[in-house]
């Protein structure tokens, strides 16, 4: 169960930060966002991919890199989790 959860919120980090690279310019690659945040290319797109974790300290320089405060990425996260728990909430009382 906590293999699935950590799945889970890989995948709405990936989301979030390909929404927010995306937001701040229609040709900002991930091997821009990567150079700016002091990150490899690779690591960027394993986490747009889900492939990996991330750590505080990458949030905070990903966020630095985009313009943004660490918590609106947070928050981002946060919104799409609680939408995943309300769906496995109802799948769970469905059941």
């Amino acid at each position: 169960d906590n293999e699935k959860k950590e799945v889970n919120q890989r995948i709405y980090i990936g989301k979030s930060l390909r929404k927010f690279r995306k937001a701040k310019a229609k040709d900002y690659t991930q091997e821009r966002l990567a150079e700016e945040s002091n990150l490899s290319p690779r690591f960027i797109n394993y986490l747009e991919l889900n492939k990996r974790c991330v750590s505080l300290d990458n949030i905070f320089a990903i966020a630095r890199a985009l313009g943004i405060k660490p918590s609106e990425f947070v928050k981002e996260i946060e919104k799409d989790y609680d939408i995943w728990l309300l769906i496995c909430d109802s799948r769970k009382r469905n059941a």
